[in-house]
């Protein structure tokens, strides 16, 4: 299995707490929620969302890199609730060396 079939086929993971799944455009509200706060925008890096169009055009990147086999985002939703709460995902990942960094 490729990388790119890995991205495209991101599996569904569970915690006691948490599902871990692809995010969707039905995450646009509970995104906006969170990524209009100026300090939690401080350290997840990007500028705080002025609308949820804002989260619609992220969502619609990230699910692009799905579809293209370059994204693995997961979103974090809190099982009791069925809310999304953030986002979490994979970067500097050698698959030769079978590590990443996960932030």
């Amino acid at each position: 299995m490729s990388p790119v079939d890995i991205f495209k086929n991101l599996p569904t993971l569970e915690t006691k707490r948490l599902t871990l799944r692809k995010l969707c455009m039905e995450d646009a509200a509970d995104m906006y929620e969170y990524a209009c706060d100026p300090e939690i925008a401080s350290f997840g890096l990007w500028l705080p969302f002025h609308s949820i169009e804002d989260s619609k055009k992220d969502l619609a990147e990230v699910i692009e890199g799905y579809n293209k086999g370059e994204n693995f985002v997961w979103a974090m939703e809190l099982k009791t609730e069925r809310k999304m709460i953030g986002r979490i995902g994979l970067g500097d990942y050698s698959f030769r060396n079978a590590c990443a960094e996960l932030g």
